[in-house]
């Protein structure tokens, strides 16, 4: 079962979420703000972070979270769905962009998606958190 790191604000939206992916069979950890958000994934690293935090503090923890695991996929999740917000959130480090007015099915097709190619890294290179080398077919890359 994947597990899901939810970071959103609003208590009842959260709620909503959370029941949505766990009705399709995810675990979701859910989580009102930035700090408890960076608290949960260095407790336990999930398969995949949703954030959608007030203003810039989505794209902070992004920011933080991708410092310290370049592997872990992100998705922004926002009600202001933008070109400037989607450059942003690509730009501090998120794997995908996906707006709140979008359907469920929309929002599922992402996080699967994200899934997929997460799996598929880790499948082909054998990339685990902290991996000193990833390897992609022929091509390697030396983190550090």
């Amino acid at each position: 079962m994947s597990e899901i790191l939810l970071a959103e604000d609003e208590r009842l939206v959260r709620k909503q979420y959370a029941a949505l992916f766990e009705s399709e069979g995810f675990s979701v950890r859910a989580v009102r703000d930035g700090l408890e958000a960076v608290k949960a994934f260095s407790e336990k690293r999930p398969d995949v972070i949703i954030l959608d935090l007030p203003k810039a503090s989505g794209y902070r923890v992004c920011e933080g979270i991708r410092k310290s695991d370049s592997l872990v996929p992100i998705i922004i999740l926002t009600a202001v769905n933008t070109p400037d917000n989607e450059v942003r959130a690509l730009g501090c480090g998120a794997d995908d962009f996906c707006s709140k007015t979008e359907s469920a099915s929309v929002l599922l097709s992402h996080v699967r998606r994200a899934l997929q190619r997460a799996e598929a890294v880790s499948a082909e290179g054998g990339a685990t958190k902290g991996a000193a080398e990833l390897k992609l077919g022929r091509i390697k890359v030396d983190v550090a």
